[in-house]
């Protein structure tokens, strides 16, 4: 079998370059201690989320994101979650007091039962909006928060 080499001479068409530096606006907020809250029924929490990882075009907030740039961003939260009686747990992204269009999950938990949220939306924000994250129940319960919980945002137009 013999091999040869070839010479090949064609140019592959590039797409419009993006910006410089990536992501135009990118942030998050996570906690880095366990926390327990006391929900009421039908009374959303902020969720304690202490901790902030490097931001472009994004500023904090006491437990949230205030948006800098309008546009098309992805959401992502992922928290993990055990509750001290049987309930509901509902967790929602909010803009400005308003529902982000499918962020809401919800799961029956019973009691002592601990479940993982995850959950990715894409959503257009306008700019100076604040993005907080919530928890909530159809029962009185106590839940612990593990340290995992986080929220992140990237501009994705």
């Amino acid at each position: 079998m013999n091999s040869k080499n070839f010479l090949l001479d064609f140019t592959i068409p590039q797409g419009p370059t993006g910006p410089a530096n990536g992501l135009n606006a990118y942030g998050g907020r996570y906690s880095s201690c366990l926390n327990v809250l006391n929900l009421d029924i039908a009374t959303p929490v902020d969720l304690p989320l202490d901790g902030t990882i490097t931001a472009n075009n994004i500023n904090y907030t006491t437990n949230g994101l205030n948006i800098l740039n309008q546009g098309i961003y992805e959401i992502t939260y992922i928290l993990d979650v055990t509750t001290s009686e049987k309930a509901d747990i509902t967790v929602s992204i909010w803009e400005n007091n308003k529902l982000v269009i499918a962020s809401e999950k919800i799961k029956s938990l019973a009691e002592k039962e601990s479940t993982l949220f995850v959950a990715s939306t894409i959503c257009p924000l306008d700019k100076d909006s604040t993005i907080d994250i919530t928890i909530s129940s159809n029962a009185v319960t106590e839940i612990t928060l593990e340290e995992n919980a986080s929220i992140i945002v990237k501009q994705v137009n």
